[in-house]
């Protein structure tokens, strides 16, 4: 199973932490690389937006990503955008990912 946090504090989030596999097909993967598709592009686009991006690993089946300055409009709508396209697998795919978001402080 694929499982991915995400995490924050004061109702901003500042990062997510993915990792597992699907495990849906033995021989393609459509899930895991749905997953890799979204987490990595969103990571790629906010680092090049505002060069404020700590990627602390990223290996086959772990990523772990927090953004420095996540008080800006935009990097939270990328990263609320990440987390309805991931819920939306979620909902399809229940027993191969799992999404949670974790804000301390609310």
């Amino acid at each position: 199973m694929i499982k991915i946090v995400f995490f924050g504090e004061k109702e901003l989030l500042r990062g997510f932490e993915a990792k597992g596999h699907a495990l849906y097909s033995r021989k393609k993967d459509v899930l895991c690389a749905a997953v890799s598709a979204l987490t990595t592009h969103t990571a790629k686009a906010l680092n090049e937006r505002f060069k404020n991006l700590r990627i602390y690993e990223q290996e086959k089946g772990y990523m772990k990503l927090e953004i420095l300055n996540a008080a800006d409009v935009l990097s939270q709508e990328m990263l609320k955008a990440l987390v309805d396209s991931l819920r939306d697998l979620q909902e399809r795919f229940p027993k191969h990912i799992s999404v949670e978001v974790k804000i301390d402080g609310t």
